[in-house]
């Protein structure tokens, strides 16, 4: 389900959101497929929000390790 709304969110361009959905799916043990995790990235260095791009993109690190 939560796929979903991170892709209808990636749809609208909310990219914000999305991390932040991304990131409760995360800590909850569920990591979003990697195209997925892409496009999050991308699109908040799209709207200069390099610093939750880096945080996202950490945090998703250390859980794959």
């Amino acid at each position: 389900f939560q796929e979903l709304v991170i892709e209808g969110c990636l749809e609208k361009c909310e990219y914000v959101l999305a991390a932040k959905v991304a990131t409760g799916m995360a800590e909850r043990g569920f990591i979003p497929y990697i195209r997925v995790r892409q496009k999050i990235i991308e699109g908040l260095v799209s709207i200069n929000e390099w610093k939750i791009a880096c945080a996202v993109r950490q945090r998703f690190t250390a859980l794959k390790s």
